[in-house]
């Protein structure tokens, strides 16, 4: 729910993978001889990943870490140094997760604008579809979708606690106002009178 928070987590786990990756490329690599000792070499600067991973505050910078890592340390079965290219690739990594964040923050902000004007359109369409769906399954398509769109409403924040309860107000009354409807919809097909 919030991608410049995760980004942020995934350039931590870049930056100790890429530099972990390429401390064991150039330190560790060069000594090894044969398979066994290269797994039981690897082994602990994997474990830091791995370790992460089963956090879940840091789960992703974790894998994100392994990824890094596995990308980096430069096993292949050929053996080179080329350091020119590992500090190219390094910075390009890098470079590419930071320009990332910086474009969600600055286009895409969580609680912003363009956030709430595509959260009320989705509560639009949820209405919309109490109306059209077939009846047999309108209820079920509606609940999970309100649902879907109140959790992202209580997971992100916003800039101010005015348009907190604006868009609480929104969602409560479209979620009202689609059960209604269905109910309303399942009163006329049923043929019943008042």
């Amino acid at each position: 729910p919030e991608p410049v928070r995760t980004i942020v987590f995934l350039c931590f786990g870049a930056v100790a993978g890429v530099f972990m990756g390429n401390l064991y490329s150039f330190l560790v690599l060069p000594q090894i001889t044969g398979l066994p000792p290269l797994l039981a070499s690897y082994f602990p600067f994997l474990a830091i990943g791995l370790y992460c991973c089963t956090i879940p505050s840091l789960a992703g910078a974790g894998r994100f870490y392994c990824i890094a890592l596995t990308t980096f340390s430069g096993i292949s079965p050929l053996f080179s140094v080329d350091a020119a290219d590992l500090v190219s690739r390094s910075m390009a990594e890098i470079m590419g997760i930071g320009s990332a964040g910086v474009l969600h923050l600055l286009f895409f902000p969580v609680g912003g604008r363009w956030w709430q004007s595509r959260l009320r359109k989705t509560l639009l369409r949820e209405a919309s579809e109490a109306c059209r769906a077939r009846l047999s399954t309108a209820e079920h398509i509606f609940e999970s979708g309100i649902r879907d769109t109140l959790l992202q409403f209580t997971a992100n924040a916003f800039p101010s606690k005015e348009a907190k309860r604006d868009m609480l107000k929104q969602t409560l009354a479209v979620s009202e106002l689609g059960r209604l409807v269905i109910e309303l919809r399942e009163y006329i097909a049923s043929g019943s009178s008042p």
